[in-house]
C-alpha cells in the first residue's frame, strides 16, 4: 500500500532540491519566504526528506540556512499518538495533578478502571456523560497554565517525545501547489491569545485527548493501540489558515511573566 504521506514529502523535495529560488513556483517561494525571511532568487536550495520517524518530515536548506518543516495536507486532525503512560509521565512532570491524570486514563479506557482491565466498555458520548464533572474539573487544570499548553503543543506537533530527535521550526499544511505555514513562534502566540475554556472533551488547548481505540462491544484486536492515545485537532486546516495569516513570522512569542 502506497503511503500518500511520503508521496508529499517526495513532491518537495522534486520541486525544490537543486533549484534556484527564482525558478520555483510563486507558491513555494512565498513558502521560503515565510520561512527564511529573505531569499536569494540566484541560490540554489537544498530539500531532502527526513529519514526517521521523528516530527519534522523534510529538511530545507538556503543560504546556509536549514529549516526543518513538518508536512500536513488533507483532512489532517490527528497531530501526534503514542503510548498513554509515557504521556501521562510527561503530565506528572510538568505539574498536573494525580486527579487530573486519573481522570485521563479513564476516559482513555472508558471502563472504570485506569489501565483498561474492566469488564464493560462504554462508547465516547457514554464516558463524557458519566464524567462531566471530571471533565470539566481536569480541563480547567490542563488549560490554566498558557506555559504548559505552549509546551503540550510543542511535544506534539513540533518536538516529538525524543529530547535528542530533530525538531520542526515549522508546519506546512497543503501540497506544492497551495499551502500555508505556520511557524512555532506564530502557534505560540496563537495559543497565548485564546482561552481553552469552551470545549466539553478533555482537552489542552485546541487539541482533544482521545483513546486510538477503545474496542466498545468488539474484541481487542491490537493491544498497542488499545494503550495508545491521540491527540486530534477538530478544526486543524481552518486554524491553520487563520494563524498562518494572523500572526506576525518572526516576532517573538508571548512575553512570560518575570519571576
Amino acid at each position: 500500500m502506497i503511503n500518500n504521506g511520503y508521496l508529499k514529502e517526495d513532491e518537495f523535495v522534486y520541486f525544490l532540491d537543486g533549484k534556484k529560488a527564482k525558478d520555483i513556483s510563486p507558491n513555494l517561494r512565498t513558502m521560503m519566504e515565510r520561512l527564511f525571511g529573505i531569499v536569494d532568487p540566484e541560490k540554489k536550495i537544498s530539500c531532502k526528506k527526513t529519514q526517521d520517524m521523528i516530527k519534522p518530515d523534510i529538511i530545507i536548506k538556503h543560504m546556509k540556512i536549514e529549516k526543518a518543516v513538518s508536512i500536513k495536507y488533507g483532512r489532517t486532525t490527528v497531530l501526534h499518538e503514542e503510548q498513554i503512560k509515557p504521556f501521562i509521565l510527561f503530565l506528572r512532570e510538568n505539574g498536573i495533578s494525580n486527579r487530573t491524570q486519573q481522570t485521563i486514563l479513564l476516559f482513555q479506557y472508558g471502563d472504570g478502571t485506569n489501565d483498561g482491565t474492566g469488564a464493560k466498555r462504554y462508547c465516547a458520548d457514554d464516558v463524557r456523560a458519566m464524567m462531566k464533572d471530571r471533565i470539566k474539573e481536569a480541563n480547567e487544570e490542563l488549560n490554566s497554565n498558557k506555559e504548559f499548553v505552549e509546551k503540550f503543543m510543542d511535544r506534539i506537533a513540533f518536538d516529538g517525545v525524543d529530547p535528542e530527535a530533530r525538531k520542526a521550526d515549522a508546519i506546512y499544511y497543503g501540497d506544492v501547489e497551495d499551502g500555508v505555514v505556520v511557524t512555532r513562534g506564530q502557534m505560540h502566540k496563537h495559543l497565548a491569545k485564546n482561552n481553552w475554556d469552551y470545549y466539553t472533551s478533555i482537552h489542552i488547548g485546541p487539541i482533544n485527548l482521545t483513546p486510538c481505540a477503545r474496542y466498545v462491544n468488539k474484541p481487542v484486536t491490537n493491544e498497542k493501540k488499545r494503550h495508545s492515545i491521540q491527540c486530534y485537532w477538530p478544526k486543524f486546516a481552518s486554524d491553520m489558515i487563520y494563524i498562518s495569516n494572523r500572526y506576525n513570522y518572526y516576532s517573538s512569542p508571548y512575553k512570560r511573566k518575570s519571576t
